[in-house]
């Protein structure tokens, strides 16, 4: 497609941010009214600003893909997840988590972005952190979520993994069992072969 190309000739690093825009608002035009090249586009025009140091333009085309687009349910979901470098470029922390939430709570079917926004809320929570910390802020996250109840699970499933990888089984069984009481979905499997997995070894 012509973004591909497009994309292509930007890897060239003599190709200056504000020459991007043009191309790419031709082919949104060319291509008006066929929603995931459009999309792909305000992505790519998002992207462009917020390399050149501009978040209000980026953010501007990222929500308008989230909130256009969203039939496009993966590139609504990566428009979605892109909001994050802003909020990480400002130093809004609290933006910063909540759009990674947004991820979680309005793109559970896009698994590839659900996916990045879980490893990216871990992170923030986990980095540098002794693992009496670390589980007790999880800990705090599954109540501030549990009005999400796949978040919350995948966090209290976290705290297990993260026992069973210091060796503090007892613990980590714990932290597994409540998964699998308070959990009704698939992180609720997930507990369970966890749990089965460190029975197994303790025989």
């Amino acid at each position: 497609t012509e973004i591909e190309t497009f994309l292509l000739d930007r890897e060239n690093p003599a190709l200056k941010v504000n020459e991007g825009l043009s191309p790419l608002d031709k082919i949104i035009k060319k291509y008006s009214g066929i929603s995931r090249v459009e999309a792909r586009g305000f992505i790519e025009k998002g992207k462009l600003f917020l390399l050149n140091k501009a978040p209000d333009q980026a953010l501007k085309y990222f929500q308008k893909v989230v909130g256009n687009y969203a039939q496009q349910r993966s590139l609504a979901a990566e428009a979605a997840f892109l909001q994050s470098r802003i909020y990480e470029l400002i130093g809004n922390q609290e933006k910063l988590v909540q759009s990674f939430v947004q991820v979680v709570r309005g793109f559970s079917d896009v698994p590839k972005w659900n996916q990045k926004a879980i490893e990216a809320i871990f992170h923030l929570h986990e980095k540098q952190l002794t693992l009496e910390k670390k589980v007790s802020r999880l800990q705090a996250l599954t109540q501030t979520y549990k009005d999400i109840p796949k978040l919350a699970a995948v966090i209290q499933n976290r705290i297990g993994a993260l026992y069973y990888n210091a060796n503090e089984n007892l613990l980590a069984k714990e932290a597994y069992k409540t998964t699998i009481k308070n959990y009704k979905q698939g992180e609720s499997i997930k507990a369970r072969l966890s749990l089965a997995k460190i029975y197994a070894e303790e025989e």
